[in-house]
Parts: structure tokens; sequence; C-alpha cells
């Protein structure tokens, strides 16, 4: 935790909190009990990141642009349907109260990542339990484990294309079949960057063919990888919200937010 709040924009990925908060209080038919967690868990993420202002971000429905990409397996496919006790109510809290927002077409990483280009990486700090966010270098605020961690460019073009190699189970993303973690790393091992596309598609063409190796890593490729930009005329991010937070803040406190 910083000891001083920063001049930096604390960019939530919220669809986690949802669930979260959810499955905390899935005995309890009192919104308000789920109302006072999720209040009190985002003024806590919004401190521990040392931030001064914030931005929440939400996926608006299943239906992206990466359906039309999924061509294997539907994307999320395998997630159940049935939304968790409150669902729609605290997400319309999040839009109402903390300002949330979201567009049909983007999933919340793709307008996390995309606010994170616009400020720079000096400027933010993601709070984000996703590890799929790790492939754009800056800082990160593990908001399950309440840890910060930072992710170097390096690090972060890595990421990406050991996703593209693994695919994601979590999202029904299919990689190269039969290669897990282990086997993606020692296969970028001492792979100079520039060549990590070519390595990988020689991965999938070994596999699988060259026509169909081609095609199996572009679908991967444009399922996992996150949006830096949205080039649609009538697209603008909102602005960040500035808050007054000089002291921690514990469960039971509530937080004076000014609205810019």
């Amino acid at each position: 935790m910083n000891e001083l709040l920063t001049n930096k924009t604390c960019i939530i990925d919220a669809d986690s909190l949802i669930y979260q908060h959810g499955w905390i209080h899935r005995e309890s038919n009192n919104f308000d009990d789920h109302l006072k967690s999720i209040n009190s868990h985002i003024n806590e993420i919004i401190y521990h990141s040392g931030c001064n202002s914030y931005l929440v971000f939400l996926t608006e429905n299943r239906n992206t642009f990466r359906t039309k990409w999924a061509t294997q397996r539907e994307y999320k496919g395998q997630r159940p349907k049935e939304k968790i006790k409150f669902f729609h109510d605290l997400k319309n809290h999040l839009y109402n109260y903390w300002n949330a927002f979201s567009i049909p077409e983007l999933e919340a990483d793709d307008l996390c990542l995309i606010a994170r280009t616009k400020y720079g990486e000096d400027n933010c700090v993601i709070a984000s339990i996703d590890k799929d966010l790790r492939q754009i270098s800056g800082q990160f605020y593990n908001y399950k484990k309440m840890e910060m961690m930072t992710i170097t460019t390096d690090e972060a073009y890595k990421n990406l294309w050991i996703q593209v190699l693994m695919g994601d189970s979590s999202d029904n993303v299919p990689g190269c079949e039969g290669i897990g973690i282990k086997t993606a790393e020692k296969i970028l091992a001492n792979v100079p960057f520039s060549e990590y596309p070519h390595i990988i598609l020689d991965t999938y063409i070994e596999k699988y063919g060259v026509s169909e190796g081609l095609d199996r890593m572009n679908e991967t490729f444009h399922l996992v990888y996150l949006l830096r930009d949205w080039h649609k005329e009538e697209f603008k991010l909102p602005e960040h919200t500035t808050i007054i937070l000089d002291t921690p803040i514990s469960s039971n406190e509530s937080t004076e937010v000014e609205f810019n």
C-alpha cells in the first residue's frame, strides 16, 4: 500500500467484483449486504492502489466482437447462463453510483487496456484479478490477493504470445492442443522476441498442417489479444472521477466522492 495518494487513475476491471461479492453473500437475500460489501471493496481498491481518481469498466453483454471470431468453440460458452443473486442490481449500482462504463462490442478487459494506453503506464494502475490484462506493461493491483505488481514491456509481450500458444480455458479459447504453461515457456525460451510469432506459427503448422494451423493461430490471437484502441468515431472514454481519500478505509467506513 502506498503511504500517500498519487496523481494516478485506478482503472478497475469490475466484472469479477460482481461475481466475487455475489458469491461471498450468496446466502443473503438482503441487497444491502451486497451493496455495502462491493462499495467498501472499491473504496479499498482505490486506496491501496495509491490512486486519487478512478475509472470503472464492465462488460455489457457476451455478444462482443470476439463472438464472430470463435469458430472452434463458443466464446465463453462453458460458463453458466444463470446469473448470481442480485447480478443486474449490482451492475446497475456500479453504473449509477460509480460511473461505470461499457459499450456493447467490447469487454471490460479491452476498455481497461484502452484507458491504460490513453493515460500511459506511469499515470495509472490497473486493478484486476484477471491475468489476461498482463499483456501490457505497467502497474497492477490484484484486488483478491491485495498485491501490487509491475509488468515490464518484455514480460507483457511474452505473456501475450504464451496465451496465443496455450489458449485460455477460462474463456473457452483453444490453443495449440497439448501445450500448457511449462511447454509454452520451453518453446519460447532463448527465442528473440521478434521470432515469437514465427516460432508459434511453426508450432501450430506442425500440429495441424499449413492451412488449419494458420486458421487456428489467427483465431486464437484475435480471441486473446486485448485492444489498445477502438477506431469508431462515436467512441469516447469517460472522464475519470477524482476522490477525497486521506485515510485508510475499513470495511465499515465509506468514502466521500467528489465528482469532477
